[in-house]
């Protein structure tokens, strides 16, 4: 059965194109992580989120689920995907017209390795690193550490090695061949790789879940104070 939650974030794409609308839907119905997100953040003791930047957004939902659960003073999004990026401004547009709390929320095709922004309290990186090369993936972190805020956290999933890896890749290159994703690379590490990774950038794991569904590591990472 469908949380009020989702039921508020399928609404707030009610009005888009089938595409898109449909999409969504299947991520809040089959992705474990539309679950389980709402629930790491009922946990986080900070009263709010504050400024919160996703990374590799596409559409937005992760972050307009947040948004729906929690309270925050700021959502960014950001995404390569213009289609994905207007997709999620026109949803959003439409929404603050009755929710004047998301009139300081955003989406923008934008370089996460580039931002020029001051510093966020939580990042979301969801299922973005196995995009990009490992040099690629290392100057990400280091900027997205750059960014956050002293006490912050980085809410990190992604795809492991391994069999998971091998499933997932065969369904990257599916999806990319029916246009459904872009780009080129795809690099998927070990889940040991990829927590070595963000303690060599500083950050101290909170939380550490392993998934047996194509092997899915995710992770809650802390910048010291």
């Amino acid at each position: 059965m469908k949380s009020t939650i989702h039921q508020q974030v399928t609404n707030f794409y009610s009005a888009l194109h089938p595409r898109h609308r449909f999409y969504v839907q299947g991520k809040l119905r089959w992705d474990d992580l539309s679950a389980t997100l709402p629930q790491y953040l009922r946990c986080d003791e900070r009263q709010s989120l504050g400024r919160l930047l996703d990374v590799g957004c596409g559409r937005g939902q992760y972050g307009v689920l947040a948004g729906l659960s929690r309270p925050l003073d700021q959502l960014v999004g950001v995404d390569f995907d213009a289609g994905k990026i207007a997709a999620a401004q026109r949803a959003l547009t439409r929404a603050q017209i009755s929710q004047p709390a998301m009139r300081s929320w955003k989406f923008s095709v934008e370089d996460a390795t580039y931002l020029k922004a001051s510093a966020f309290d939580t990042i979301f990186l969801f299922d973005v690193l196995h995009y990009l090369d490992e040099p690629q993936q290392l100057k990400l972190a280091q900027a997205l550490v750059k960014i956050l805020s002293p006490g912050g956290r980085l809410y990190f999933r992604d795809t492991g090695s391994g069999l998971g890896g091998r499933v997932n890749l065969l369904i990257e290159k599916l999806i990319r061949r029916l246009g459904i994703m872009k780009g080129h690379t795809l690099n998927f590490r070990t889940s040991d790789q990829l927590e070595s990774l963000w303690a060599h950038v500083g950050l101290k794991c909170l939380t550490k879940v392993q998934g047996d569904k194509f092997s899915t590591l995710f992770l809650i990472l802390e910048k010291s104070e």
